[in-house]
């Protein structure tokens, strides 16, 4: 606000405002992006479901497009942080595709992207528990540990780079790889934070399922 005006929005107001509504909404996408790469794993031969589960992605795939857009983000490149599955492209799984199973922790406050990616990722063979804060997080690996924790950035009460350093002082890189999870692509002061928190690899929430299962294979 300027002048003490009341219902006059400056432009760094308006921005953001903007961010995180896209933020929000981005958010908002992701479980649908996971529902739909949900229906390609069960959807087999049947050629309607492919059919429509083709439009469901591309009609994703297109909100997407708007949003970063409206937020005129610039992806961050490659370096830092592994970044393979920050990508938009959608592609179906390759049956020819060798997959390794993990064991894998998803921290996350939205139950919608809890749900439809853990289903995602159990379906694709791996083992999946879920927490909904950081607190439940590190209750859970003192008796679970993972090969993989998929941490949110933005949490209540404890966010994934305060969650990231305690697990860090308990586990090594060698025996746990920690996965920052963003509804927006961040920018490159976000990564170097990351870094320095302990995480090991970045993914955009709506991320390339293809890219992200190389992550887990050959991390």
């Amino acid at each position: 606000m300027k002048d003490g005006n009341p219902g006059r929005v400056d432009a760094g107001d308006r921005n953001s405002l903007a961010r995180a509504l896209v933020h929000d909404l981005r958010n908002a996408v992701a479980p649908i992006r996971n529902a739909v790469q949900l229906l390609r794993f069960r959807g087999g031969a049947d050629a309607d479901l492919a059919s429509i589960t083709d439009i469901l992605d591309r009609q994703v795939k297109e909100i997407v497009r708007i949003l970063d857009g409206l937020a005129n983000d610039d992806r961050p490149g490659s370096g830092g942080l592994g970044s393979a599955a920050n990508r938009n492209a959608h592609p179906a799984p390759s049956s020819a595709t060798v997959r390794v199973a993990r064991n894998i922790l998803i921290v996350d406050d939205n139950a919608a992207l809890l749900a439809s990616l853990s289903a995602v990722l159990r379906d694709a063979g791996h083992e999946v528990k879920t927490a909904a804060d950081g607190g439940e997080a590190l209750a859970l690996v003192q008796s679970w540990k993972p090969d993989f924790v998929l941490l949110d950035a933005q949490m209540p009460r404890m966010n994934g780079f305060e969650v990231a350093k305690q697990l860090r002082t308990l586990f090594p890189q060698s025996a746990m790889k920690l996965v920052l999870m963003s509804g927006s692509p961040p920018d490159e002061t976000t990564l170097r934070g990351a870094e320095r928190a302990g995480f090991d690899h970045y993914i955009d929430k709506i991320h390339d399922f293809t890219a992200f299962e190389k992550l887990l294979r050959d991390a």
